[in-house]
């Protein structure tokens, strides 16, 4: 008997210590199944904190770009809207009454004519508004203005709207509508701008 006593002492010592080297396995396995779980929620986490700032870069890039195709279509609008003022600027221009239409290319060559002698070349489609009557009257107050009073037509016609070029040898005096407009451009756009976009 006394062996059957050892022998089942050592059985319950060895189930008590498998017990225990179980339990101690199970909260271990706990531990790590329980970290392992914060583990998994703090990648998660970060991922997902990750995510949402990839989220926000990429929405502030789309965004950026967004504005700047915005803002490149309005320029594209408003440049098309100044185009289109300008052009109906030397319209009116171009289609004042005769008599308006010679005060003004009266005005532009008077103010243009440096010696008096300069070769005048006007829009193709002035020939008619612009005769040599109209021609001769500029030469007379070019004369009392001391300058030689020798104007006269180009045999050619220029390819613009209207205005005029006054040249003299290889030098021109350019006093064309499209010019003129164009030299005072920066400072019309802004006020144009001013008025059509406020």
């Amino acid at each position: 008997m006394g062996t059957e006593k050892v022998t089942a002492r050592i059985l319950e010592e060895a189930k008590k210590e498998a017990s225990e080297i179980k339990k101690e396995a199970e909260e271990k396995a706990a531990h790590i199944s329980e970290d392992a779980h914060l583990k998994a929620k703090e990648i998660e986490k970060k991922n997902r904190e990750q995510a949402k700032k990839l989220f926000k870069e990429e929405k502030s890039k789309i965004l950026a770009l967004s504005k700047m195709h915005m803002r490149n279509e309005i320029l594209k609008e408003k440049t098309v809207i100044i185009d289109d003022a300008f052009k109906r600027s030397i319209e009116s221009l171009v289609n004042r009454p005769k008599k308006e239409y010679q005060t003004i290319i009266r005005n532009l060559i008077l103010k243009s004519c440096e010696v008096g002698d300069e070769e005048v070349i006007i829009a193709k489609k002035d020939r008619d508004k612009l005769d040599t009557k109209f021609l001769s009257k500029i030469n007379k107050e070019i004369k009392k203005a001391g300058k030689k009073g020798t104007l006269q037509f180009s045999n050619e016609g220029g390819n613009f709207s209207g205005g005029v070029i006054l040249r003299k040898g290889n030098v021109e005096m350019n006093a064309t509508f499209e010019t003129l407009l164009e030299g005072t451009r920066d400072e019309l756009e802004m006020e144009l701008a001013k008025i059509l976009f406020k």
